[in-house]
């Protein structure tokens, strides 16, 4: 009797606050600025490296056709270059929904020549041209532009006292375009392989945005996020002749189609404080950004099933580097 008593008890007492316990679960969080438009806005500086698979140039013979072969292979080397990311969002009433939209902007360019070891013996063996002549140098050109836009659907909330998640939903729309040409010089000769990937995709994205509250404004931070695209390749591939390179041996172009997934993950801290009598608040964010796109690099594929009877895998696009950000909530 006294286990039932105790039971109804308890059932009246979290029916009749029902409303309190509401808010104890997943509270909702958002800056709230005085006379405030309920919107805000973000630039970033970004310093961030552009690697991709599958980009290496030749193997190197220091004997040329004879034995030992002790060879290497002579893959892109790659720098840091700037670029930029700028969003705005709104905050609504409903539900602390937030509403954004961001912008990502990069462009790259890669250059290297490499001669072949032990002159005049050494030779190169060519990997992005069709043929088994051997060369004695070699040089590439790679050019990126990458752009990127997100519509995301956020929702910041409480897990405990200091510590809060940040929930997104929304669309991605990417469009990244290659060139890479590869050259290779026999004596005074210099065949070239021009190769063309110009790719648009757009697909949901999802993620999470934890922030770890120090004190003072000061903040630990991480976030992750995924992404599925689907995406459209327009692929080309022009090779000039070895034993004359004005004339184009090999001119193939291919279209594909494909679902490629995209992941980022980020780590950082920020500072953020109320000004001019709580009118504006202004957040400055530094972090380490990581980024991989899967199955990006469709050139060394086509070229290889189409003209050397292979096939390599599909190779990835990463990118990583530091951003600085500053938002403004006003």
């Amino acid at each position: 009797m006294l286990k039932w008593i105790l039971t109804l008890s308890f059932t009246f007492y979290t029916l009749s606050h029902a409303d309190d316990l509401k808010a104890s679960y997943n509270a909702g969080h958002e800056v709230e600025v005085h006379q405030g438009w309920n919107l805000f806005l973000k630039g970033s500086f970004i310093w961030w490296q552009a690697r991709q698979e599958g980009m290496e140039l030749a193997i190197t013979q220091p004997q040329g056709t004879s034995l030992p072969i002790d060879s290497t292979v002579i893959q892109m080397k790659y720098k840091y270059k700037p670029g930029f990311k700028v969003l705005a969002g709104y905050k609504s009433s409903y539900d602390d929904w937030q509403f954004s939209a961001a912008y990502t902007w990069l462009y790259f360019t890669e250059s290297q020549f490499s001669a072949a070891p032990n002159s005049p013996i050494g030779k190169l063996k060519p990997l992005w041209l069709n043929t088994s002549t051997s060369a004695d140098t070699t040089s590439s050109k790679w050019r990126l532009s990458l752009n990127l836009v997100d519509a995301n659907l956020v929702r910041e909330f409480f897990v405990s006292k200091k510590l809060l998640f940040s929930s997104f939903a929304g669309l991605r729309a990417s469009i990244i375009d290659q060139e890479y040409n590869v050259s290779y010089t026999y004596s005074n000769l210099s065949p070239t392989s021009k190769n063309n990937s110009d790719s648009w995709g757009i697909g949901t994205r999802l993620g999470l945005h934890a922030k770890w509250m120090l004190g003072e404004g000061f903040s630990i931070f991480a976030k992750t996020f995924g992404s599925l695209l689907y995406t459209k390749f327009n692929l080309k591939n022009i090779q000039s002749q070895v034993e004359n390179p004005s004339i184009i041996n090999i001119k193939a172009k291919d279209t594909v189609k494909a679902l490629t997934p995209n992941a980022e993950f980020a780590l950082g801290f920020d500072w953020g404080s109320f000004f001019a009598d709580r009118k504006w608040y202004v957040d400055f964010a530094v972090s380490y950004d990581f980024q991989v796109f899967f199955n990006q690099n469709r050139m060394a594929l086509f070229a290889d099933e189409f003209f050397f009877s292979t096939s390599k895998e599909l190779s990835n696009l990463y990118l990583h580097g530091l951003t600085v950000s500053g938002r403004i909530d006003f």
